[in-house]
């Protein structure tokens, strides 16, 4: 082999050097921008869903308010039942309350887009991923739950009361009869537990809504996108 085919072949092999080394370089490129629009979609998220969150968790807070009303409601109509002690337009109020059945219907466009748009993966935080995936299950358990009570009620008690008082006239008819039925005092023993029912499943979602806020809170890719 001659000198000159010697070098030759060194300039080849730093040409091809340089080649391999520009496609590495654009592909490390690639990869970082590809990461930092993983961050900036993952930061988006991240604040958008902490906004959401915290609504939910108020609205929450109101509905379980509301529950408890109801509840309250259904105690003093039982006790009502024993021993009569307030006035007719008092009980009407009771038993209006008692067949309210609050449904939890938060904010989750941000929640439901993350999960159907196949973006969870931008979420880096392996606790948070499984907060949010314990979050989308409970919520379907609270609204079944919350399903029943609202058709019990339509179906079954609604009814009930219609036959036998009214609820829009000045007179509303015998309550006396109504508070002392049995099949009236059933009910509304039913009605208790589907309500304490949604409360227990409503603080199961509290808690997974709570810890998602924390999460969001306490990490500072919350607020700035930084790895």
């Amino acid at each position: 082999m001659t000198e000159t085919q010697k070098i030759q072949w060194k300039r080849l092999s730093i040409e091809a050097a340089a080649i391999v080394a520009s496609i590495l370089f654009a592909f490390a490129i690639d990869a970082w921008w590809d990461r930092r629009q993983e961050f900036e979609i993952e930061t988006a998220y991240r604040q958008d869903l902490l906004v959401e969150m915290r609504e939910a968790r108020a609205e929450l807070a109101g509905d379980d308010e509301r529950r408890r009303a109801t509840l309250s409601a259904i105690d003093s109509l039982q006790k009502e039942s024993a021993t009569r002690s307030v006035p007719d337009s008092t009980l009407m109020e009771w038993i209006l309350l008692a067949t309210r059945n609050p449904a939890f219907f938060p904010p989750d466009a941000v929640f439901q887009d993350l999960l159907l748009s196949g973006n969870l993966h931008v979420i880096r935080s392996n606790e948070l991923r499984y907060a949010l995936s314990n979050y989308s299950q409970e919520h379907p358990r609270l609204r079944f739950v919350e399903g029943n009570g609202r058709r019990f009620v339509a179906n079954n008690v609604m009814p009930y009361i219609f036959d036998h008082i009214s609820l829009t006239s000045p007179e509303p008819g015998d309550l006396n009869a109504l508070l002392t039925n049995q099949y009236f005092g059933n009910m509304l023993t039913k009605m208790h537990d589907n309500i304490s029912s949604a409360l227990r499943w409503s603080d199961r979602i509290g808690t997974a809504i709570d810890k998602i806020i924390d999460l969001l809170e306490h990490d500072p890719r919350t607020l700035s996108g930084d790895d």
